[in-house]
């Protein structure tokens, strides 16, 4: 045993032990403490593996952040509060299962966690806090719950390499730079009927125009009218595959009309000419 001791909101209800093969494990039952520094801090660089026993109910505030070196977390399906900060720049962290019990996110929970590439949030969550998941750089891969009604400030900024995202008709609010600097995002597919009033700096940094938004057949005009959502090019029914040619009639205000040249349908539009699949011959 490299280190130990207690961890529990009311002491010893929970407790700790890091072993010298870098295996962090706390068992008990009820809350852990509110701390401002974490019992185990001082051995961070230490801890290659967390494992939460059955029977906790809370990953506190700050618990493993800058565990620079961790690459594994087990927990449990009694936990269901993850505090403020607890995985920041956790950089060694590639994966995390979130289990179906949790209910709540802190806000900068896994900042800077820039090794995970995918992350499924449970059912049940209504929240995804402010900088929750920002510069976490290998971010592919985000299902967001159909419970879900709010994204915080900040919450997926700067995930450089995050190329699309589906937001639920579950989402009324998107707050500001929710995907700024998201400089690999191609396509948006928002599900809700009534466009959200956004921020114009929700995308900061990004050409609107060269990113896709997919959104329900019947709200397509809508969005098409609807302050940020319309700067978005191709905009198109879910379900569907835009062609080149979408994008090229929607970024022109001028009527296109259609040629037969050797037997081929062209495109005209603004003075160029264009295949149905949008590549330009003229």
């Amino acid at each position: 045993i490299l280190a130990s001791g207690t961890c529990g909101a009311q002491g010893d209800n929970l407790t700790w032990t890091l072993t010298t093969d870098g295996v962090l494990t706390i068992v008990g039952t009820g809350e852990m403490e509110a701390f401002n520094q974490a019992p185990w801090y001082t051995w961070r660089n230490s801890i290659l593996s967390v494992v939460i026993a059955n029977g906790a109910t809370t990953i506190s505030p700050v618990a493993f952040m800058q565990c620079e070196v961790l690459s594994h977390v087990e927990i449990p399906s009694t936990v269901t509060t993850i505090g403020d900060g607890a995985f920041t720049s956790c950089y060694a962290l590639s994966e995390i299962t979130i289990p179906n019990s949790v209910k709540s996110l802190g806000n900068y929970t896994f900042l800077q966690c820039s090794s995970i590439s995918s992350i499924t949030i449970p059912e049940g969550v209504t929240t995804i806090g402010g900088l929750t998941f920002s510069q976490c750089v290998s971010l592919t891969d985000v299902k967001l719950p159909s419970t879900i009604k709010s994204l915080d400030a900040s919450a997926f900024s700067k995930c450089a390499s995050l190329t699309t995202i589906t937001l639920p008709a579950s989402i009324t609010t998107i707050g500001v730079s929710a995907f700024a600097e998201c400089y690999a995002l191609e396509s948006v597919t928002n599900e809700a009927v009534t466009p959200q009033t956004i921020n114009p700096n929700v995308f900061d940094g990004l050409t609107l125009s060269n990113i896709c938004l997919y959104v329900p057949k019947s709200a397509v005009n809508t969005y098409k009218n609807t302050a940020v959502w319309k700067d978005f090019s191709p905009i198109v029914p879910i379900g569907t595959i835009p062609t080149a040619i979408d994008q090229i009639n929607q970024q022109s205000q001028i009527k296109n009309q259609k040629l037969i040249k050797n037997g081929q349908l062209l495109i005209e539009r603004d003075g160029k000419i264009y295949t149905v699949t949008g590549q330009r011959v003229q």
